[in-house]
């Protein structure tokens, strides 16, 4: 077959399974110790008594997802090292988000950010908010459990739905029975896999190309080394501008308007503690830009004169990373699996962070308002409790359907879609909570007028940079050196059949040819 599949040892399904078994018992430890305990505030906000490492760590990780791991390594095999300039954006984000508003939100005392806005200006505010926000997360509660999936069973053995099912079921059980305790202690253990995956494939891949002056060397020869591309148009990808504001906004965004974060910072006992936490995350993403600049250039130093998309080893840009991953470490039972681990323990933290912001959302946007309307009465304290479960447990069956329903949408690019996403919909609501936190003087109606223009804008990019995906600015990719890589695959000790270009028959989708980013493999 022209895509030979690199079957899993056994200790690789071992690596991987006890992974997802250890975030399983934090779920049922939780579950266990806190049974007595009947109130939303203990259930969602971990009854604001957390300690700082394990906030400020899934602060960072629900924020670095799988689509993150599979996808920023390869936008620096694209567009060079200006992406570490992203680490930057994110840094300078910080200091605002960290001494003007999580402040204000964290002495509010809500449970849904939201509830802010409602105060602020009026329920059609929130109430937008929220949709927004669940039009926002919701598709991407898909994707973060999809992108892994598909990329992981395109070079492996595993089926898609077979992954879907598991980590979603794993991550669903975790966060509706332990609730935001068990998923902040499971996010610091995830956090520590995901470190130890992604330094073995860096560190051995460094090794197999002979030290990271070579890497560098071969790096430099084919323009990948750059920081300073100042083309001021915003249409062009991968410039110092895109990559500096867009990662200060994709982090300030987070950090000031999204109920997934300020719902983790909220569940420190001070205010001194929510500052000290975001702060606390500099260091983690100056470290994880770095990690993934150096992985890209790694896998430009393997693929630079034989780029596995064009050439048809792999379909999509997503797999580039397993393919790398598979290539260096199989020789090591057990390490393909870390790195399985380490891919599904940054989807799980992402799922984990996104259900209970959900379930907070709903019920505090939704539910209890409409019950309070209709019977002029409140809900319960354990009823709301039960109410909280039941919706992270509908939020993780949703993750699921959604992740088998984007199959039908695999063909399309996962890092630029989610960003789009996100953007389309995060962006309107940050700017109504940076005017509200700010600007006293605004009132309910100019404040909806702005959001409404804020939405319409972005959609219209956002929809049309789906239609008319843009690839200016990226560095070219080369196939010249298939034939010697071919030749030399086979010595690298791992037994696997040389590549070659797809024939009609071996096209994924039989008889239709095979179209990925502009590429057609096979024939009618």
């Amino acid at each position: 077959s022209s895509m030979e599949v690199q079957h899993f040892h056994w200790a690789d399904y071992l690596a991987f399974v006890l992974s997802l078994m250890m975030s399983a018992s934090i779920g049922i430890y939780y579950g266990w110790t806190d049974r007595k305990k009947k109130s939303t505030e203990d259930y969602l906000m971990a009854g604001r008594s957390m300690s700082i490492l394990p906030v400020a760590v899934s602060l960072f990780v629900s924020w670095a997802s799988a689509i993150s791991f599979l996808g920023d390594p390869v936008q620096v095999y694209y567009y060079g090292t200006i992406y570490w300039l992203f680490g930057v954006g994110y840094c300078l984000a910080i200091p605002p988000a960290a001494h003007f508003f999580a402040p204000k939100l964290h002495r509010m005392k809500l449970i849904s950010a939201n509830e802010f806005l409602g105060v602020r200006f009026n329920n059609v505010i929130r109430i937008g908010a929220s949709i927004s926000i669940s039009l926002q997360l919701i598709p991407y509660l898909g994707l973060a459990l999809y992108a892994p999936s598909l990329a992981l069973s395109q070079v492996t053995d595993m089926e898609v739905w077979i992954a879907v099912l598991v980590v979603g079921s794993v991550g669903t059980f975790y966060t509706s029975l332990g609730g935001m305790k068990a998923v902040l202690w499971a996010d610091t253990l995830q956090f520590f896999l995901m470190i130890a995956g992604i330094l073995a494939v860096l560190i051995q891949g460094i090794i197999v190309k002979g030290g990271i002056v070579n890497v560098w060397r071969i790096a430099e020869k084919g323009g990948r080394i750059s920081f300073n591309n100042f083309d001021p148009n915003p249409f062009q990808a991968g410039t110092v501008w895109t990559y500096l504001i867009g990662g200060f906004f994709r982090v300030f965004n987070s950090y000031v308007s999204v109920q997934a974060f300020i719902q983790r910072y909220c569940t420190l006992p001070t205010e001194r503690a929510a500052k000290i936490a975001l702060y606390a995350t500099m260091p983690m993403f100056f470290f994880s830009v770095t990690i993934f600049s150096l992985l890209g250039l790694v896998l430009y130093a393997f693929y630079h004169d034989c780029d596995p998309l064009t050439s048809g080893q792999i379909s999509k840009s997503d797999q580039m990373l397993p393919l790398l991953t598979l290539r260096v470490l199989s020789f090591l039972p057990g390490m393909p699996g870390l790195f399985l681990a380490c891919i599904f323990g940054a989807c799980l933290s992402s799922l984990s962070s996104l259900q209970p912001a959900l379930a907070a959302l709903w019920l505090r946007d939704f539910i209890m308002p409409i019950f309070k309307a209709n019977t002029k009465q409140e809900i319960s304290n354990s009823t709301a409790d039960k109410l909280a479960k039941g919706l992270s447990l509908m939020f993780g069956i949703i993750t699921i359907i959604l992740a088998f329903l984007m199959d039908e949408f695999k063909d399309s690019n996962l890092f630029s879609l989610t960003n789009t996403f996100t953007g389309m919909f995060g962006a309107p609501v940050a700017g109504v909570f940076v005017v509200g936190l700010t600007c006293n003087f605004v009132k309910s109606r100019s404040m909806l007028g702005g959001a409404i223009v804020g939405l319409a804008i972005p959609m219209w990019w956002g929809v049309g940079s789906f239609f008319y995906p843009n690839t200016e600015g990226r560095l070219p990719v080369s196939t010249d050196g298939c034939e010697a890589y071919n030749a030399t695959y086979l010595s690298d000790g791992i037994t696997a059949a040389p590549y070659e270009i797809y024939s009609a028959t071996q096209a994924p989708t039989a008889g239709s040819g095979y179209v990925s980013h502009g590429i057609s493999f096979g024939a009618d």
